[in-house]
């Protein structure tokens, strides 16, 4: 079964478990936007490639990258084996209507692929257990996020200059970052000591 088919098929079971929900898998381009109605669980290169030829520019849901199951939640106890190396393939996201979750991913050194996205409406950007990430340069034209960012536990982490536009456009924005290789305030952010 593909990883398409996959997603699909995880769609309809969280669909199923609203019942007065409405789920829509299919594609809308009638406004020009290439969308996927859902939410997008990426636990493999294979999936990141395959999600990534559909070329979509919105997610009206949620996009979990790394260690969960399939339904999007965290896998207990914590495990971090993805395969994800490059995330490329999704450079033709802009919008994500729900939450960004990039977690456990061991060999993923860049967010590069994420560089084309510029709104994440749902309330939480997180960025966790990524052991290889050095930095978060793929987020330099991110403009909105609806509320908070997590970046905490990315043992090589130390180049944050690629949130300078969230942090100027969002001034109160909640944010959490810690127990990274570099672990910048505000201030650094958004100064010449956004690395280290």
């Amino acid at each position: 079964m593909s990883s398409i088919k996959t997603y699909t098929v995880k769609t309809i079971a969280i669909c199923l478990s609203v019942l007065f929900g409405a789920c829509n898998i299919s594609q809308d381009d009638s406004d020009g936007w290439n969308r996927f109605n859902g939410n997008v669980v990426l636990n493999s290169q294979a999936d990141i490639n395959e999600l990534g030829n559909k070329e979509y520019n919105e997610i009206t849901g949620y996009l979990h990258i790394g260690s969960y199951t399939d339904d999007g939640q965290m896998i207990f106890p914590y495990v971090y084996d993805t395969d994800i190396t490059d995330l490329s393939p999704l450079n033709s996201i802009e919008r994500i209507r729900g939450n960004l979750l990039i977690r456990g991913n061991p060999i993923l050194s860049e967010l590069n692929g994420l560089k084309n996205l510029k709104i994440v409406e749902g309330y939480l950007i997180q960025i966790n257990f990524n052991e290889s990430l050095t930095t978060i340069n793929g987020l330099n034209n991110l403009e909105f996020i609806g509320r908070t960012i997590h970046i905490i536990r990315n043992d090589m982490l130390s180049y944050y200059c690629g949130l300078q536009t969230l942090f100027e456009n969002n001034i109160n924005l909640d944010y959490e970052i810690g127990s990274n290789a570099y672990n910048p305030t505000l201030d650094d952010i958004n100064s010449a000591n956004c690395r280290q």
